[in-house]
């Protein structure tokens, strides 16, 4: 197996994101994302932003910042679930301070709302 092979067969750190603001709660698309993502055997750590009672990790509280989040926790995957959050331009947040993430830019998505 080559280095860079071997490098990108390393346990990931993942955080899952579902709805945004101090009352936002995970949904269906979100906690199917985070049970999947835990049966993973390259999922070292799961992070749930917020998490609902049934989801699989670590639950991290509503409101949190998640760029924090991420360098604290050293997040390396985001799954962004919700159109809202996407909205509000999580991805390119979470991007630009270097995570990478998995959903579209805000101005990619900007064709679901517009």
């Amino acid at each position: 197996m080559t280095a860079e092979a071997a490098r990108d067969m390393r346990p990931l750190r993942v955080l899952v994101v579902g709805g945004l603001g101090t009352s936002g709660a995970a949904g269906g698309r979100e906690h199917a994302i985070a049970w999947a993502a835990a049966r993973s055997p390259r999922c070292e750590a799961l992070f749930c932003a917020p998490a609902n009672g049934g989801m699989p990790g670590t639950a991290v509280p509503a409101g949190t910042d998640l760029v924090e989040l991420c360098a604290a926790e050293q997040i390396d995957l985001a799954i962004i679930g919700p159109d809202a959050a996407i909205e509000a331009g999580i991805v390119d947040r979470l991007t630009a301070a270097g995570v990478m993430t998995f959903g579209p830019t805000q101005a990619a998505a900007e064709l679901e709302w517009s």
